[in-house]
């Protein structure tokens, strides 16, 4: 299928799953959209955290791979990518789905000589802008919405160009982490890399290697004092979530340490590796794994799982109230409902 014939179909499904969309309703009356899924609890802290008749929801699909979703609070709004398409998408309660930005990661549509071209992560930075982790043009790049601008931030380290940046956090002073795996480059190029790196951008501008020992780094999040660092790999081998700890100038101090290790749970029915996360204030790491997100502490111990029936790339906390999960899963775009009370990032 072509582009505009692609997009045109997209377009008519996200139309019909956009029609007549409301909040969840708390009273447990079935949903307006169609649900998948299930909830499993491992401990009686998970149930304060999500309501065992909560319902994952499907919002929006047709998508290639969705990404990167972050809740622009200014405009009650999730915005997210679709990486494979070049596309940036908002979904609203008010408007359903609509192109946000394209192209997304790339100055052309379809650029010739990568694998995936659009962007990825999305964060806002602290001056307002969206910061865009954008694989074709290989640099993180702040957008204005209200211009129509985007600007490089940082699209070298020294001499060296990135591979295709992946996922994104800003620190409470304004340093922002960012993962750089090869994905969005060809295979050819993309198997013959043994190393791959983890990156801090301070607010000066100086750009620092952190951290050059996990394979396939993707996603990335920091505890809600900014005293760990956490990375998660998407290594088909040994997927995981690492931990690393921070000095008080956000100086990397110590080695990863394996925290969740996500092999054991894979199957023919839980797809996929550790990508995306998304903490709050209480310290707890929701990560996507195989097969949905994971919720687990600070010391590493699972508590509680989304069922998502299927591949799942990141996930973001954001609505009116900061307590729905969103959730990017291969095609969809998927919600719950949960029970936090206070985001942290």
């Amino acid at each position: 299928m072509n582009n505009t014939l692609h997009l045109f179909a997209s377009a008519f499904a996200f139309a019909l799953l956009s029609l007549g969309q409301a909040q969840s309703d708390p009273s447990g009356l079935p949903s307006p959209f169609e649900t998948r899924g299930s909830i499993e609890s491992y401990s009686p802290e998970f149930d304060e955290l999500v309501s065992p008749d909560a319902k994952i929801e499907i919002l929006a699909e047709g998508f290639r791979w969705s990404e990167g979703p972050v809740w622009d609070a200014a405009k009650d709004r999730l915005l997210f990518t679709d990486v494979p398409e070049n596309t940036a998408y908002a979904w609203s309660e008010e408007d359903g789905l609509s192109i946000f930005l394209q192209p997304s990661g790339h100055s052309e549509l379809n650029p010739e000589g990568f694998r995936e071209a659009g962007a990825n992560g999305l964060a806002f930075a602290p001056d307002g802008r969206l910061a865009i982790c954008q694989h074709g043009n290989q640099q993180v790049a702040l957008y204005d919405e209200d211009s129509g601008l985007i600007t490089p931030l940082v699209d070298r380290y020294e001499d060296q160009n990135f591979y295709s940046p992946n996922d994104l956090v800003y620190a409470n002073n304004g340093t922002l982490f960012f993962t750089d795996p090869p994905y969005g480059l060809p295979m050819e190029k993309h198997e013959g890399i043994e190393t791959h790196y983890v990156y801090r951008l301070d607010p000066n501008g100086n750009v620092q290697r952190v951290v050059d020992s996990i394979r396939y780094p993707n996603g990335v999040a920091l505890s809600p004092d900014n005293n760990t660092l956490y990375v998660a790999s998407s290594d088909w081998r040994t997927p995981a979530v690492y931990s690393i700890p921070l000095d008080s100038e956000l100086n990397v101090s110590g080695e990863p340490t394996l925290l969740f290790d996500a092999t054991a749970y894979r199957s023919d029915s839980l797809r996929g590796g550790c990508d995306g996360m998304a903490i709050v204030s209480d310290g707890n790491i929701w990560t996507t794994g195989p097969g949905g997100v994971y919720v687990i502490k600070p010391n590493g111990k699972l508590i509680g799982f989304l069922n998502v029936e299927g591949r799942i790339a990141n996930c973001a906390f954001g609505g009116p109230q900061g307590t729905t999960l969103y959730m990017t899963a291969a095609n969809k775009l998927l919600r719950i409902e949960t029970l936090v009370t206070a985001v942290q990032n």
